[in-house]
């Protein structure tokens, strides 16, 4: 479990550290919805990671849930610790200077 958590640890760090070139695709305040793979969730910074599958290879999508936002699976509100890895999902999320950052997560079981 220690070891699980430190690859999670390390896949976020680097989709932290590279979320400015991601950023600079999307204007701050623009909006955008994606659909994908879960790669990743850390409930304690609120960070989801998803894979977009594009024509041209996936999409990684990484951002930081904002406080107001509940996950929903069937339109009801789960945790964020119910959210697992490798499920499908549907992200909205926007720009807010330098960070990406989740509207909505909606998980499809």
């Amino acid at each position: 479990m220690v070891a699980l958590r430190r690859v999670l640890w390390a896949v976020l760090v680097g989709v932290v550290l590279a979320a400015p070139a991601w950023a600079a695709t999307i204007r701050p305040g623009e909006i955008r919805v994606v659909e994908g793979r879960i790669s990743a969730v850390d409930v304690p910074y609120r960070t989801v990671v998803i894979e977009v599958p594009t024509p041209k290879g996936d999409l990684t999508v990484g951002v930081t849930l904002d406080e107001a936002v509940r996950p929903r699976v069937d339109g009801r509100e789960i945790r964020l610790s119910d959210v697992e890895v490798g499920t499908t999902a549907r992200l909205k999320y926007t720009r807010k200077d330098d960070r990406l950052v989740g509207l909505d997560l909606v998980v499809r079981r």
